[in-house]
């Protein structure tokens, strides 16, 4: 016993002082992925009743995030490994030091009027940027922050349409854009409270998923669904680590060329999302090749194809790249698909909105009236995303000012969003604040 008593002093010693003085190293070069290496080993050496392996473990893991980034709530997750060892021990003074550290962790104070605020914040710059559809959206969110407050339900998001910590981050950067940092940062540690339990619960998820090995193309499936929920959720640098994951894992099957096309494809989408061209330029082209191959033989190439087409309408529009790739995509899925599959719709209204960008509404027309015709003959939810894909070209519409046109195909959206939705949607009220905006815009502005 002696000797054993001897060990379990020291560690806690050591291992305190790192937690307790030891200074953050100056230009340290941290990663997350050595952090998440450090709590996957403590948590298995926990796991196996290797107590003082696993409290060394955590320990790096503690002085890993410190490096990186003292603010980040993954610092919390380390220390609170080390506090259940403690408690569990019986260990009172070091848990007690332990509370101490995450108490001084403890995120500012935050109410729903401040997010309030920063929303409105948002949507009045929108507004000064000539952005009035999207100041519209996030107004909308705002009010959504007040009527989950006042009906007492604020752990009930709808985080499909509204999710603040989609907009406070894109707020965030556009103020950066203006080299407005102070309000930068501030809007970034409110980003990080409203932010914190969605994203680590994300996190745990994925590293969960990281650590089964029985059932790789399980976990593989599992990852890819993590992507898509948390880019429903709009949460697209958690998103992104998802598919990371998951494309490892897909390197790995042999035979695989098509599934890996896909989880890159996914990727792909994550990475527009964040403004990553170039490596969603990158992603795009490596996924392309396979899936032409493949045609619509494999079950996963329809999918995958409509991924890519979506993320170039709805997050790396550019008219003459995003009319390249969707002329590209068509005809792998004309081959093999009906002319009224909603996919080929989807199509359809991106190259309408490329061509209304690049050469006008008469080129854009025969496109255009193809992809409504395939719409209004959709009734179901899965086919919500063809409907989705208007909202690129009504937005073109309104920068080329013709508000006639875009007023015209944003009242179609309603129809058939109210077809495939339910009426007091968010998705179904936002579209019909765009045709109230658009109408708004196109009065004469008195004299």
């Amino acid at each position: 016993m002696g000797p054993r008593r001897g060990r379990s002093i020291l560690v806690p010693v050591v291992v305190l002082f790192a937690i307790v003085l030891a200074p953050r190293l100056a230009g340290a070069d941290a990663d997350w992925r050595t952090w998440e290496r450090y709590m996957d080993t403590g948590q298995g050496a926990l796991n196996q009743n290797r107590v003082v392996s696993a409290e060394s473990w955590f320990a790096m893991a503690v002085r890993e995030a410190e490096r990186l980034d003292a603010r980040d709530p993954r610092l919390g997750e380390s220390l609170r490994k080390l506090l259940e060892i403690y408690r569990k021990a019986g260990r009172d003074d070091d848990a007690k030091t332990i509370e101490a550290r995450l108490a001084t962790l403890a995120p500012p104070a935050t109410t729903p009027g401040d997010l309030v605020d920063a929303l409105r914040g948002f949507a009045a710059l929108l507004m000064q940027s000539g952005r009035p559809l999207e100041a519209r959206e996030v107004e909308r969110a705002s009010e959504e922050v007040l009527q989950r407050q006042d009906a007492g339900k604020r752990n009930q998001p709808d985080v499909l349409v509204h999710n603040p910590v989609f907009y406070l981050r894109t707020y965030s950067a556009m103020l950066r854009t203006q080299h407005r940092e102070a309000d930068a940062a501030r809007i970034d540690a409110l980003t990080a409270v409203v932010a914190r339990e969605l994203a680590q619960r994300f996190a745990r998820r994925r590293r969960g998923m990281a650590r089964q090995t029985a059932l790789p193309s399980l976990t593989h499936m599992q990852l890819l669904d993590g992507a898509n929920e948390a880019s429903a959720a709009r949460l697209f640098p958690e998103a992104e680590a998802f598919a990371i994951d998951a494309v490892k894992i897909a390197e790995t099957f042999p035979g695989g060329e098509v599934t890996l096309a896909y989880s890159v494809s996914v990727l792909a989408a994550t990475q527009a999302a964040q403004g990553k061209r170039a490596a969603f330029d990158e992603a795009q082209q490596r996924a392309m090749p396979a899936l032409e191959r493949a045609g619509l033989n494999h079950g996963l190439v329809l999918p995958a194809l409509r991924v890519l087409a979506i993320a170039h309408l709805e997050h790396a529009f550019d008219p003459a790249k995003t009319q390249a790739h969707l002329r590209r995509s068509l005809q792998v899925i004309q081959r093999d698909v009906a002319p009224d599959h909603p996919t080929v719709g989807l199509h359809l209204a991106g190259l309408a909105a490329a061509a209304l960008a690049l050469e006008g509404p008469e080129r854009a027309k025969a496109d255009l009236d193809r992809a409504l015709g395939i719409a209004e003959k959709l009734y179901t939810r899965e086919d919500v995303y063809l409907a989705r894909a208007f909202t690129r070209f009504v937005t073109v519409a309104v920068e080329r000012r013709d508000y006639a046109l875009a007023h015209s195909v944003a009242s179609r959206v309603v129809g058939m969003l109210k077809r495939m939705l339910d009426p007091g949607h968010p998705e179904v009220v936002l579209a019909n604040d765009r045709v109230r905006a658009i109408s708004e815009q196109s009065k004469p502005v008195a004299k």
